[in-house]
């Protein structure tokens, strides 16, 4: 898929109580056609995507803490830098 190798990044951390999340799976939806891809959040919470320009995209994380489900993070309308 071209949109999965581009130059331009989404990228942010993941955290809770200010604390680093690892191992969140990381969802990116291109909101042009809804393709969606994901990955995993590092240990230090970081997650990055290298997109092509020319969309926006919908983020969102999910990550189970003390056998309790998360899915707090969603983002709408975000452009690669």
């Amino acid at each position: 898929e071209e949109y999965l190798s581009g130059s331009y990044v989404i990228s942010g951390s993941v955290t809770s109580g200010g604390s680093p999340v690892s191992g969140a799976t990381i969802r990116l939806v291109r909101q042009l056609d809804n393709r969606t891809i994901s990955t995993g959040s590092a240990t230090d919470g970081t997650y990055r995507f290298n997109v092509s320009t020319g969309s926006v995209y919908h983020v969102m994380a999910e990550y189970q803490l003390s056998g309790t489900l998360y899915n707090a993070l969603s983002n709408w309308n975000i452009s690669p830098v």
